[in-house]
């Protein structure tokens, strides 16, 4: 996709977002999150690919930045994050997949238990 248009994803719908010139996209992204994932082809991904995020001063919306050093793209996201939130990996084909992992509930929830084994005797 390229251009200045609206790209709003599905709820965990699971789609990617693939930007093959990720430096010239304008448009805003609204309902990332996971299974989502946003292909920056233009963005290689090596050991010095950052990414930051930059929130609003209104908080509804920010811009994530991902950088291989070379080449830097600024996307607009629609809603509330935090640059620790987001992961980076290869997508395969030279460019930097980006996704945005759920919070571990078992971590944060009180109330989640775990599956124990029964025992049998």
């Amino acid at each position: 996709s390229n251009g200045a248009g609206a790209v709003t994803f599905a709820v965990s719908g699971g789609g990617i977002l693939q930007l093959d010139h990720s430096q010239s996209f304008a448009g805003t992204v609204a309902g990332f999150g996971t299974p989502d994932f946003l292909d920056r082809r233009g963005i290689a991904f090596t050991s010095s690919t950052t990414l930051a995020f930059t929130e609003s001063p209104i908080n509804t919306s920010g811009t994530l930045t991902a950088s291989d050093g070379t080449h830097t793209a600024n996307i607009v996201l629609l809603g509330q994050y935090t640059t620790a939130q987001f992961t980076k990996q290869s997508d395969g084909a030279g460019g930097t997949l980006v996704g945005d992992p759920p919070v571990d509930t078992a971590m944060t929830d009180p109330q989640t238990t775990g599956l124990v084994n029964p025992h049998h005797t």
